[in-house]
């Protein structure tokens, strides 16, 4: 991070590091609690009313460790969130082969959490809510949500084809909801952490059967439709500032590294999974 923004970022990132202390953590974690157990189940329903059932798979995942050390802490963590309900399976070396034939490497252990399900498609996921939205009556329409403005007890933004008013409004605009809540006072202490990922093809035979978080290295792979997602971990930047992927730099090696028609094999520390790399490297901001 340059200097600048991290300055810029200092005041913020301290209430980040007191808040992520273990009690406020587990406050945390318990108020989200309810919403994410509810989540699946709400997610399930619209799903299934939207006619994709094959947009969610409910595999669970595996987060793996490389060291003992590392394997001891997360056991801990694992035993703490079964008192909240929250069930895992250790895993040796011998049951994550067993699980993930194609990934090789070093690990101490994992654990595997069963209930979590994934959706290998977001966009088309994204796209079928809409319809189902629109089926149910809904309307898209087109404004400036920067022009929001609060008038006679209701809201009011300039459309494409004239005002939209509404009594209620939902901001959902993710980094760049600031544009719309600073005009109108609101000081919210909203920070940008951006994330990059890219698409890997097997190769041969191999797939992947489960997400797969490397907890010690610090990246996951997940089965997509597209491929096998390689997604890095956050960088903490400005809104519009450039692209700087170097976290997935550095989790590919130089020869396989994101670009136009590579043909490498990608390796994963001292871990491997046989892929060849494509070239459809993604960033994004949340």
């Amino acid at each position: 991070m340059p200097l600048p923004t991290c300055r810029s970022f200092c005041p913020w990132l301290v209430r980040y590091y007191l808040a992520s202390s273990p009690k406020r953590a587990l406050h945390s974690a318990l108020a989200e609690l309810p919403l994410i157990r509810r989540s699946l189940i709400e997610h399930e329903a619209l799903i299934g009313e939207a006619g994709v059932p094959q947009l969610l798979r409910k595999t669970g995942w595996i987060k793996l460790f490389r060291s003992e050390a590392t394997l001891a802490n997360a056991l801990r963590d694992r035993d703490r969130a079964k008192q909240y309900g929250v069930e895992g399976e250790t895993l040796d070396s011998r049951d994550i082969a067993e699980r993930e034939p194609a990934l090789t490497g070093d690990f101490a252990g994992g654990i595997y959490w069963p209930t979590p399900g994934f959706v290998p498609d977001p966009g088309a996921l994204a796209k079928a809510y809409a319809a189902l939205f629109a089926r149910k009556g809904g309307r898209f329409l087109v404004g400036d949500a920067r022009t929001l403005e609060q008038r006679n007890g209701g809201w009011r933004i300039a459309g494409a084809n004239g005002a939209i008013v509404a009594r209620e409004i939902v901001v959902a605009l993710g980094p760049w909801s600031d544009q719309v809540f600073g005009p109108l006072g609101y000081s919210i202490p909203l920070a940008v952490k951006r994330g990059y990922h890219l698409h890997l093809q097997p190769r041969g035979n191999a797939v992947l059967n489960h997400p797969v978080l490397d907890s010690d290295q610090g990246f996951l792979l997940a089965p997509m439709n597209r491929g096998i997602r390689l997604t890095a971990g956050v960088e903490f930047a400005r809104r519009d500032a450039p692209p700087t992927p170097i976290q997935l730099e550095r989790a590919l090696p130089a020869r396989a590294a994101p670009s136009p028609r590579a043909k490498s094999s990608w390796r994963w520390g001292r871990g491997r999974i046989r892929c060849l790399v494509r070239s459809d490297m993604r960033s994004r901001s949340r």
